[in-house]
């Protein structure tokens, strides 16, 4: 039904936001609906103050629409879909994206040429390691950090993001 259900803060959430909220203004780019967004927003309390703009599965339909439909059309290959995908216009600024969907998976494809970074600038995405409610925390949020830190700081000083030669390319197809 879509219904939300319950949701528990990571650990950590109210010390990453306020970190990373050092290095520029924070925008909430959530692939769920404004309902569900507005509990996870409740629920973060006090962290909530740290979150300037918040856009959600309903800002991001057109681009949505336009994935499947290139997502679906049969004949083509990596490369002609890759071209396709390029033709999406971003409606969202670009911008560092911390998400915990892999690069390829469709949460990536939305976030990323609802951005533009997937065409232009996949090394602004940086996967966040998966939360599971359960014994001990893996630290995925301080992981993130640090690997946003590496990077920033490879930024400033003008140099490349070594990345692994498949990211930004692994492209969505249509399911077999």
């Amino acid at each position: 039904t879509h219904e939300p259900v319950d949701l528990v803060v990571r650990p950590d959430a109210e010390w990453f936001l306020e970190a990373i909220s050092r290095y520029g203004e924070l925008t909430l780019l959530s692939a769920a609906n404004k309902r569900w967004i507005d509990i996870v927003i409740s629920r973060l309390g006090r962290a909530s103050r740290f979150v300037k703009n918040v856009y959600t599965q309903e800002d991001m339909v057109d681009v949505a629409i336009r994935i499947e439909m290139i997502r679906n059309i049969r004949g083509l290959d990596d490369r002609d879909r890759l071209a396709l995908y390029a033709q999406v216009h971003p409606v969202f600024s670009p911008g560092v994206i911390f998400d915990d969907y892999p690069v390829g998976s469709w949460v990536y494809w939305l976030k990323g040429l609802s951005t533009g970074i997937a065409n232009m600038a996949p090394h602004l995405w940086i996967q966040v390691e998966r939360f599971e409610v359960g014994p001990g925390d893996r630290q995925g949020l301080w992981k993130a950090f640090q690997d946003f830190l590496r990077r920033n700081e490879a930024w400033k000083a003008g140099k490349r993001i070594p990345l692994d030669p498949g990211l930004g390319r692994r492209v969505l197809r249509r399911p077999s």
